[in-house]
């Protein structure tokens, strides 16, 4: 692996590689993802974009943004690369857990490819990951991106699991599925009941790679004042339903109902055991509170191991937007 100070070092200003700076890099970079994945983004992409480029036009707020407020830009740090004073790459790097670092945002201008620019920088970031203390550095390629996948292959990463969006034009829109729950009854579920959340979460991961659930483990964390103010505030209601058998869940469903932005999300687990008997239910309880709401997109990230939920979802009238692999690799 390229030593990446030795790189720093070596090149003259505003050539090859350079540490993402906001203040410098940060509109190029969003100008660089738009173009490099404008057939690629969805509507949840676009809006990031926008938010990241109304930060960038605020110029020196940037730089205090940075300081003060970290996240506001930590999806657009790492490292960049510049040809003849024009930046032309980018890979961002971000902390997810103590030793588990995300690369996101690879990008390489159309016209600079095949060049072997993205491999350094992949260098760079897995060097940088590493020398922080990272025992595994994780990211997300789009399913049929062959030459990405080639290169994240040759690097060592491999495939924990994959992830696909599917996406209602409006809850008024869906199919009711009425279909039984199979001897379960579908309840409201509340804080009381998070260790059988909790419970429901261990038996559906597979114990090779955690499915991500991320909206239900939100739900399973949140305290109740602080959350709910945060929910008046921006004016958004989360409906959470159970299929309850036998004093166990079989399955839950979390939905979040938004009242300004683009889409409403909705989230499934269900026991691997149960996997087809639940998920009609629960998703007709969701879309029957989200049927009360503003006529906004419905959107469902699901694990692709979860064939149960994605059958359920496109019967109801959801249609696939995309499948994201994820990818890792083990630096120690």
């Amino acid at each position: 692996m390229i030593g990446v100070h030795t790189l720093l070092r070596s090149k003259p200003a505003l050539q090859g590689l350079e540490h993402f700076d906001p203040l410098r890099d940060l509109q190029p970079v969003i100008s660089l993802l738009q173009e490099g994945f404008q057939n690629e983004l969805d509507e949840r992409d676009r809006r990031w974009l926008a938010e990241m480029s109304n930060i960038a036009a605020a110029g020196p707020l940037v730089a205090l943004l940075t300081g003060v407020l970290p996240w506001a830009t930590a999806g657009l740090s790492g490292y960049v690369w510049y040809e003849d004073g024009r930046l032309v790459a980018n890979a961002s790097l971000m902390r997810s857990k103590d030793d588990v670092w995300l690369v996101a945002n690879v990008v390489t201008d159309p016209a600079y490819r095949r060049r072997g620019i993205c491999r350094r920088l992949m260098d760079a970031v897995l060097f940088e990951a590493e020398t922080r203390g990272g025992r595994q550095v994780q990211l997300q390629v789009r399913q049929g991106n062959e030459a990405a996948h080639a290169l994240y292959e040759t690097l060592g990463f491999r495939k924990l699991h994959a992830t696909a969006r599917l996406r209602l034009v409006s809850p008024g829109a869906a199919t009711r599925l009425n279909q039984p729950a199979y001897g379960c009854s579908i309840v409201r579920w509340s804080g009381r009941d998070s260790n059988m959340v909790r419970r429901l979460l261990a038996r559906a991961d597979d114990g090779q790679s955690p499915l991500p659930h991320d909206l239900v483990r939100a739900e399973v964390r949140r305290g109740t004042l602080r959350s709910a103010l945060g929910d008046w505030f921006k004016a958004q209601e989360r409906y959470r339903f159970a299929a309850r058998e036998a004093g166990s869940f079989r399955g839950v469903a979390v939905t979040l109902a938004v009242g300004h932005g683009l889409a409403h999300r909705l989230e499934v687990v269900t026991d691997p055991s149960w996997r087809g008997r639940v998920e009609a239910s629960l998703i007709d309880a969701c879309l029957a509170q989200l049927a009360r709401r503003a006529p906004r997109p419905v959107e469902a990230d699901v694990d692709e191991r979860e064939t149960g939920a994605i059958d359920a979802l496109q019967r109801a009238g959801f249609k696939l937007v995309r499948t994201l692999d994820r990818l890792a690799l083990d630096l120690t």
